[in-house]
């Protein structure tokens, strides 16, 4: 980059509060809700009804995939009614938690997001800032092909496109 500080210019866009739009954001969620539940139609324990009544109260993912106990208790309760067992299973403690990061704070305002956002990125090395993550992320991608990375932005996140050509 030119005529900047890269990790400046990143981190800036990071918590840029407009980085995604909110048809984006909102687009995205419908996609993953409706997407989620045509799979749960052959199934008999579901977890779209609990994403949609606590998404926005508590954050119920840690990273993509990587739920909290909280929805491993409704699959458990779930699983328990279905057995006609009445068993109360006490949540143990977090489980895939080696990996969590924060949920952008475009997204977070898009959502009406309720609940805390830290901005600690949980690696299994520990927790990170912001700058750390954004400086890991450089040293990773200084190895490929510049054209290729540009056209990849171009082609996946035109919206930061603009942000970034004139200073790239």
């Amino acid at each position: 980059m030119k005529n900047i500080d890269s990790d400046t210019l990143i981190h800036d866009i990071i918590l840029d509060q407009k980085l995604f739009p909110v048809d984006l954001s909102l687009a995205a969620y419908d996609f993953s809700i409706s997407t989620l539940k045509k799979r749960e139609q052959f199934t008999d324990v579901v977890i779209s009804d609990f994403i949609e009544k606590n998404y926005t109260l508590k954050k119920i993912f840690y990273q993509f995939n990587h739920p909290t106990n909280d929805v491993f208790q409704h699959i458990v309760n779930q699983i328990m009614n279905i057995l006609e067992k009445d068993i109360v299973v006490n949540p143990i403690d977090e489980i895939l938690t080696d990996i969590s990061i924060p949920i952008y704070p475009s997204t977070y305002r898009n959502l009406n997001l309720q609940f805390k956002n830290n901005y600690k990125y949980s690696t299994i090395l520990g927790f990170l800032d912001l700058n750390s993550v954004v400086e890991e992320f450089y040293k990773y991608y200084e190895k490929f092909d510049r054209e290729i990375l540009e056209q990849q932005i171009l082609k996946k996140k035109p919206f930061l496109w603009e942000r970034i050509i004139d200073k790239w």
